[in-house]
């Protein structure tokens, strides 16, 4: 992966992933959130993501207007979780999207409350084709550079982090 390479975050929130790629150079960055209010926020927070593109509405909706193999990169974080069984298609949909990789940073399966439907974040992606590389606790990428240790990272025990490649021979 590039700085050159295109990103979308399913579920930005406030915008604290999409500034921290900004702020890392990857410039080619856009996000989708449901509520508006945060999004608000997000350009309030960060004046860095003024320009950057925002769908604001379901994910549901907001990903059908993109091509297939549009985006290089699509990533999550706890969001997946709160998808309704309804709407399982939407996994379909990040397949469709995705040019080369996934990554999904989602509660392992048996870990849920009572806000979290228990989708097997492994078994959803790669019944759509995607091929799982990699998929490891949250706190052991702590000392990633992309993912610095801070005050909510405790939060994030019961969550994995799983990287699928697109099985794409078209692009490599």
């Amino acid at each position: 992966i590039t700085k050159d390479h295109s990103f979308l975050e399913i579920g930005c929130n406030l915008g604290r992933n999409l500034n921290h790629l900004w702020q890392a150079g990857y410039k080619n960055i856009r996000g989708m959130e449901i509520s508006e209010h945060a999004v608000k926020r997000l350009r309030k927070e960060y004046a860095c993501l003024a320009n950057v593109p925002v769908d604001i509405g379901p994910a549901e909706l907001s990903i059908r207007k993109y091509g297939a193999k549009s985006i290089d990169v699509i990533f999550s974080m706890a969001t997946l979780e709160h998808l309704h069984p309804d709407s399982k298609f939407l996994f379909r949909e990040i397949a469709r999207v995705a040019r080369k990789y996934v990554l999904a940073i989602e509660p392992k399966e048996g870990h849920r409350s009572h806000m979290q439907y228990p989708w097997d974040i492994k078994k959803e992606f790669t019944t759509v084709g995607l091929r799982l590389i990699e998929a490891k606790p949250w706190s052991a990428l702590w000392t990633s550079e992309l993912t610095p240790q801070n005050e909510w990272a405790d939060d994030m025990h019961p969550f994995y982090a799983f990287l699928f490649e697109v099985n794409n021979t078209e692009t490599g």
